[in-house]
């Protein structure tokens, strides 16, 4: 016995109407959504697949893209998995503290990150190697 497709990735073949695949589905749709509601500031803290999905150049407010990294031996790596877990906690933080301020968001310290730079709207978060 197996394990089922129990989700609709973003890169899933599949074409919806006259468009090629979900992200040209969804592109158009959610940009526009991100600049109806007009927020202060906009954190893309998703993945490289998910991130695809909003056209960032079009989005009519700040995007403070979110990286989090592991320094082992010297060296800043991204492991994909601590990187998923440290999105959520960031996520999580953020409501949780109700942040309103993009320059609050280099206060986030959960599960040993801290703030590394926050440059062009890019914040890289780093924790020592587990």
């Amino acid at each position: 016995m197996c394990i089922a497709p129990y989700r609709l990735e973003m890169q899933s073949r599949l074409s919806v109407a006259e468009h090629k695949n979900l992200y040209s589905l969804w592109r158009p749709i959610l940009t526009h959504w991100i600049n109806t509601i007009d927020p202060p500031f906009v954190i893309d803290a998703c993945s490289g697949e998910y991130s695809k999905v909003v056209d960032w150049k079009r989005v009519n407010t700040p995007v403070v893209q979110v990286d989090f990294k592991q320094l082992k031996n010297g060296q800043m790596k991204s492991v994909s998995a601590f990187s998923k877990q440290a999105r959520g906690a960031f996520v999580r933080w953020c409501l949780e503290n109700n942040i309103k301020e993009m320059s609050s968001l280099t206060s986030f310290s959960e599960m040993g990150y801290r703030m590394h730079t926050f440059d062009d709207n890019k914040l890289v978060f780093l924790r020592d190697s587990q």
